[in-house]
């Protein structure tokens, strides 16, 4: 039987459990009849694999060819239910090797499919706890691509430039869509270093 204003979103109550080190069933499976619950529990990093987080990094590097420029993928399979958020794009580009400048556009689209060059990872896992070595999203590359909606453009230097300073500039990325990034100058390599958590999706988020 229902409880008078029963919690249903169980990771709460896991994160809970785990942190405390609490026995037996659901320590909080009940929410106030006031306005006052405080939900402020996050310490650090190591603490978001209590709360269902999974974290992953990778890696993507495309080079361009003659008249070409480079594109970099970061896709969320349609039906996959995983919410994941985007906490670090670094980029880099080169010529010939020797690190150089350009402008890149930041993309974002509902795309199904992923681009010619799937990124190999055998463990993206950054946490060793994770029940998953590697991450449901899907990171890809090509030359001479379809643009997705360009929401931003990024004046990269030479030394390279990561594109999330803060917390609030973190980017979600959600079932069928994709982020992606390009470069504006043909004949570079582009490189894409990302660093992203995920968690399953509540019923309430798939509704």
């Amino acid at each position: 039987m229902a409880i008078y204003n029963e919690i249903l979103v169980g990771r709460y109550n896991r994160a809970l459990q785990k942190l405390l080190g609490m026995k037996g069933p659901a320590s909080m499976n009940q929410l106030a009849g006031e306005m006052i619950p405080v939900i402020d529990t996050f310490y650090g990093t190591e603490n978001r694999f209590l709360e269902g987080w999974d974290k992953f990094a990778i890696e993507i590097e495309q080079t361009a060819g003659a008249g070409n420029t480079a594109f970099c993928r970061l896709r969320n399979p349609v039906g996959s239910a995983v919410v994941a958020i985007i906490e670090k794009v670094e980029i880099n580009l080169a010529s010939s090797a020797t690190p150089t400048a350009d402008v890149v556009t930041e993309q974002l689209g509902a795309v199904t499919a992923d681009l010619a060059t799937i990124t190999a990872v055998t463990r993206s896992a950054m946490d060793g706890r994770s029940p998953r070595l590697n991450s449901t999203c899907i990171a890809s590359s090509t030359v001479a691509a379809g643009a997705l909606n360009v929401l931003q453009k990024f004046q990269i230097p030479a030394v390279g430039k990561d594109l999330i300073a803060y917390e609030a500039q973190e980017l979600t990325l959600l079932p069928g869509d994709a982020w992606q990034w390009q470069n504006t100058s043909v004949l570079l390599t582009l490189r894409v270093n990302l660093m992203w958590r995920e968690r399953m999706m509540e019923e309430s988020e798939l509704k």
